[in-house]
């Protein structure tokens, strides 16, 4: 709830790239937290910084990559995110019947550590050089993206939505002044935290969380209360893994064609 006003605020002044890179400290702390957890308060700790990290990412990495895709796959790219969320919960399923509890949180905490290793060597994204008029900068980076010195079409676009931007500025005030933007807030939070016996949030929501948490329940005991012995107890979790992961493929590659029938 938190952690997307730090993501901002970062993106806006340090900018998105070393925003990011400074996440992951606290992300790779979290899950040392949670691997290294002598009582169970150092667990609620954990996840409590990553749920801060989780959320000041993911304001900045649309951005990013919204800001340095070519429009013709700026779309695609932007679904990624989601494939690879659902396939970091898939090698969860697959790697973690296999391994303690520890040799599973301790490989998580190198995950960050690889990403700044990786991306580190990125460059930051032309709009925020083109928000502090360092434009030098931006041409450059436009350059190393494209890999192609014919970008100034292009940089004259980003400038002129940049200046365009600029120009309209919000702050928080007309988020939380503003009777309609204040309306639409309270929707969008009722939504995430309407109680969890709501039939439609239970279905919608809590479907990717809770669903793969307790199907290794749900699936292995039928409806007459007996236990369903030819699965073991991590089968239905990682079928629950899979069929998420495919959903999520065929959301991002499948067509977007309306039926001849939905009109």
């Amino acid at each position: 709830m938190f952690g997307p006003f730090l993501g901002a605020y970062g993106s806006e002044n340090i900018g998105r790239k070393l925003t990011m890179l400074l996440i992951a400290a606290p992300w790779t702390l979290s899950w040392v937290l949670v691997a290294a957890a002598p009582e169970t308060i150092t667990i609620f700790l954990g996840w409590f910084t990553q749920g801060l990290s989780f959320g000041a990412f993911f304001a900045v990495l649309p951005s990013y990559v919204g800001e340095i895709s070519q429009e013709n796959i700026r779309g695609i790219l932007g679904s990624m995110s989601q494939i690879f969320i659902t396939f970091g919960l898939l090698s969860q399923y697959c790697i973690g019947p296999w391994v303690s509890y520890h040799v599973l949180t301790i490989g998580c905490v190198f995950v960050p550590i690889v990403f700044v290793i990786l991306f580190v060597f990125m460059p930051e994204s032309p709009y925020f050089y083109f928000s502090k008029k360092r434009n030098e900068y931006a041409h450059k980076s436009l350059k190393w993206l494209r890999g192609h010195d014919d970008v100034n079409r292009e940089l004259e676009l980003i400038q002129d939505a940049v200046e365009e931007e600029m120009k309209n500025r919000g702050t928080y005030k007309d988020l939380f002044g503003n009777r309609v933007n204040l309306r639409a807030l309270i929707i969008v939070a009722g939504c995430k935290l309407a109680p969890k016996h709501h039939e439609t949030r239970r279905q919608n929501y809590k479907n990717c969380a809770d669903h793969l948490t307790r199907c290794s329940h749900l699936v292995t005991v039928s409806f007459t209360g007996q236990a369903v012995s030819t699965l073991h107890n991590w089968q239905p979790t990682l079928g629950c893994g899979v069929h998420h992961q495919g959903h999520s493929l065929a959301d991002t590659f499948g067509a977007y064609e309306q039926p001849y029938w939905w009109n």
